[in-house]
């Protein structure tokens, strides 16, 4: 208890200081921090000079929970994470060296910049970034606030560096430049999001091993690197089956530089609550792509709605983490020993890629249909809603590409549409079926054998039993024009029914979830509750757009859709 107070006491001094200073401050005194070894190393003398003795007993109970914890969690409980978009390090990397045409540069030419950049760089005067433009200073301000925090509270205050939309070598060896100018020191992390990017990943972790610069600081991590593989946005760019598939390549291709380069892979899935968005059962989802599992280590994202559902009760909270647990060990297991996919399984695997990609984005790039997602789903009032840490677009624009991935997700599922979580599965299916008998047995072969493709199909059925295309057809009447309301709600409904067809023929069972007759069962029970609260947000989105609304009026009727939306979300267990 002694020692336990001494610790507390060291950590508020350190947290008191870290208040008082701030980043106006040029000269910041290092401190002595205390680190989870030292402390871990005492404990062990304690608990050894008791067993020693007569204490034995006292070496159990607060001293070995406190051993454990320490051991776990180090001193921090959880660590500090940045992250930030790759274009906003470019312009502000572009502004610091005073090259306005840095970003039309060819790959090659920025390396080089960089490489040269970086072995020259010094911790940047207080006084020259307050020249800077205000972006440029909001992109180093946070590195040098992590370099203040790892030397008042060590370097187990602080996770890993990520880069959002990472699309090249170039996009860390940014990244690098400016901690060296900020003075910050951080494992960098690229974030691989887009279908292209998926596909080059492993390209670029091959080529990012070569420069000299990167591989020296990688060295002081003994040779460790986190990657961080983007679930949301993939399923928006090329759709449910075609990011699935990318994410599994990608997966397996980047262990295989990791072992050819000799680097330790930590790969950090990037996964949301909804089943387009990579949510589903965590242990299912980790036994489905164990590859990245070779060195023991894995980093999942747990957000929203997936906290409060899974983590509010401590038994429940245990049960998930202990499903994980077990998901991780004989994942790890089974990477030691990979089983060889069947060739056949491949080719199929990438023709229904390919088809699913087609068709998704065919019908995602067509102007009636973006019209369509406008009118029938309720994306222009989930952007005004007064929750969320960011806007729904990166960009002052209105295309997909710009918007993020929850506001996309969330707006089909509160119509119940679902369309990312099945979209293209059903045309891609067919390509195999449409060979027969043959087709069909192959199918079946992959859904009982392969847990990736086990999964895949099983999440599908999911999303498809909570989706209510009756309740979506209600939203298509919010549509102005008829033509465009008949032609793509039409072409939904047909995908929809294509997809239950072809599910059913691969599984073999005469409904969807048929295998699984508890959530069978809880879906059923739950969707009547949501039907009457869709009807009110159909009615309250007529209100709120015919712009006839008086103020009072107008507030009332938000607020009561916003309770529309909690109420719609609770019942189907997902928001975006």
């Amino acid at each position: 208890r002694i020692l336990l107070n001494v610790l507390r006491g060291q950590l508020a001094r350190g947290a008191s200081e870290f208040e008082e200073k701030s980043l106006t401050s040029e000269a910041v005194e290092d401190a002595a921090f205390l680190r989870s070894e030292e402390v871990g190393k005492i404990f062990a003398v304690i608990s050894q000079s008791l067993q020693a003795g007569r204490g034995a007993l006292l070496a159990e109970g607060e001293l070995r929970t406190a051993r454990q914890t320490v051991e776990v969690f180090g001193l921090h409980t959880a660590r500090l994470d940045l992250r930030q978009d790759s274009a906003s390090h470019e312009a502000a990397v572009a502004e610091i060296i005073g090259q306005p045409d840095y970003p039309k540069l060819e790959e090659t030419a920025k390396r080089a910049i960089l490489t040269s950049a970086i072995a020259a760089a010094r911790p940047l005067a207080l006084m020259a970034l307050v020249e800077f433009s205000a972006p440029t200073r909001h992109v180093v301000e946070p590195l040098r606030l992590a370099a203040l925090a790892t030397r008042k509270l060590g370097p187990e205050a602080l996770g890993i560096y990520v880069i959002s939309m990472t699309t090249a070598v170039s996009d860390l060896l940014e990244v690098q430049l400016l901690m060296r100018l900020a003075g910050a020191t951080m494992p960098i992390a690229p974030l691989f999001e887009t279908l292209d990017d998926l596909t080059r990943a492993p390209v670029i972790l091959d080529e990012l091993v070569t420069q000299p610069v990167y591989l020296a600081q990688l060295e002081k991590y003994h040779r460790h690197q986190h990657v961080m593989l983007g679930y949301s946005d993939s399923n928006k760019d090329c759709g449910y089956l075609a990011a699935n598939w990318a994410l599994y390549l990608a997966q397996d291709e980047i262990a295989a530089v990791a072992r050819a380069q000799n680097l330790r892979i930590t790969l950090f899935h990037g996964r949301g609550g909804s089943i387009a968005r990579g949510g589903g059962p965590a242990a299912k989802a980790i036994l489905a792509q164990p590859i990245g599992l070779r060195d023991g280590g894995i980093r999942v994202t747990e957000q929203g709605e997936v906290l409060s559902t899974r983590y509010h009760d401590p038994d429940l909270a245990h049960r998930i983490l202990e499903q994980m647990t077990y998901g991780v060990l004989l994942g790890s297991q089974a990477a030691q020993h990979p089983a060889e996919v069947p060739a056949s399984w491949i080719e199929a695997m990438t023709r229904m890629s390919e088809a699913s990609v087609r068709a998704y984005q065919t019908t995602v790039h067509d102007p009636q249909f973006l019209e369509f997602w406008r009118e029938a789903t309720p994306i222009d009032q989930i952007g005004k809603l007064r929750f969320g840490s960011r806007p729904s677009y990166r960009r002052k624009s209105q295309k997909v590409s710009d918007l993020r991935a929850i506001p996309w997700v969330f707006s089909w599922m509160q119509s119940r549409y679902n369309f990312p979580g099945w979209f293209g599965l059903g045309t891609a299916l067919e390509t195999v079926l449409a060979r027969g008998p043959k087709g069909k047995r192959l199918l079946r072969e992959m859904h009982d054998s392969w847990p990736f493709f086990q999964t895949l199909i099983d999440n599908a059925e999911l999303t498809m039993r909570k989706a209510d295309m009756g309740i979506a057809r209600l939203y298509s009447s919010l549509v102005r024009r008829a033509a465009v309301r008949e032609r793509i709600f039409g072409l939904l409904l047909e995908e929809f029914e294509r997809t239950e067809r072809a599910i059913r023929a691969v599984t073999g069972q005469p409904q969807l979830l048929a295998q699984q007759p508890v959530l069978l069962n809880s879906v059923e029970l739950r969707n009547p509750y949501i039907d009457p609260l869709n009807y009110l947000q159909v009615d309250l989105m007529r209100r709120l757009r015919s712009g006839k609304l008086k103020k009072a009026a107008e507030e009332d009727a938000r607020a009561a859709f916003e309770l529309t939306i909690n109420g719609i979300s609770g019942g189907l267990k997902n928001t975006g």
